[in-house]
């Protein structure tokens, strides 16, 4: 299934969480950069729903904050 690496950053809500959910569907990892804080409390949601792992790592602090989120399947 492989992995996707999705930039999301400048993109509002939902469209996040809409693609990493399409994205999901075809790939076993998504990688999705946001850079901001509603972005990934409505992708923990996501994962939380569809029973997926999910890791939140801030990876800038610079003007705008990017966060790596990483949805892998659960077994």
């Amino acid at each position: 299934m492989g992995s996707y690496k999705l930039d999301a950053r400048g993109m509002s809500c939902p469209i996040p969480v809409v693609k990493t959910k399409k994205l999901l569907e075809e790939y076993s990892l998504v990688e999705a950069t946001v850079d901001n804080i509603i972005a990934t409390e409505n992708l923990r949601k996501l994962a939380e729903q569809l029973n997926y792992k999910i890791d939140v790592k801030e990876i800038s602090k610079d003007k705008y904050i990017n966060y790596l989120i990483y949805f892998w399947i659960k077994f």
